[in-house]
């Protein structure tokens, strides 16, 4: 089957941009959930714990999509040039 030469390069662009996505949103909010629950008390959690780890989880899900779509789509580029 023969391809486009740009539909790789366009391809190629997809997964890059949910790699820095990924990485914009792990720096933007996850790294600062987790430096705050680092200074938690365990025996003594704060009152909202549960909606911040239910946002937490959210945001690492949405992470993991992405990476997982940016590996599927930067596999395609590779096996279309």
């Amino acid at each position: 089957m023969r391809h486009h030469p740009g539909h790789a390069r366009l391809i190629f662009w997809g997964a890059a941009a949910s790699f820095v996505i990924a990485l914009i949103s792990t720096i933007l909010v996850n790294v600062p959930i987790n430096a705050a629950t680092g200074q938690w008390d365990a025996t003594d959690p704060p009152p909202d714990w549960k909606k911040t780890r239910n946002r937490w989880e959210f945001f690492q899900g949405v992470r993991s999509w992405l990476l997982l779509v940016g590996f599927v789509l930067l596999c395609l580029a590779v096996t279309m040039r």
